[in-house]
């Protein structure tokens, strides 16, 4: 997404955007998935400048998701 957003390319934007917004949907993460939708809706209204605040936020959450999804995958090998 950010490639899109430094390359001004809206339509990438709001294609990555979607993509990763039913990805982030499948684990719940409610909070990536909101953003994710914002950044897809400036792709689809063309307002690139509105990106940048967006996807530091994003990148935040999507950190989250991946440090629970670690801990989990680390509880479940253990479990075994």
């Amino acid at each position: 997404m950010r490639a899109a957003i430094e390359a001004a390319d809206c339509v990438g934007l709001q294609r990555i955007a979607h993509a990763y917004k039913g990805s982030v949907s499948a684990f719940s993460a409610g909070a990536a998935a909101d953003l994710a939708a914002r950044l897809e809706m400036i792709g689809s209204n063309g307002n690139i400048s509105e990106a940048e605040p967006l996807i530091a936020s994003l990148e935040t959450s999507a950190g989250r998701v991946c440090a629970l999804l670690n801990t989990l995958m680390e509880e479940k090998s253990c479990a075994y």
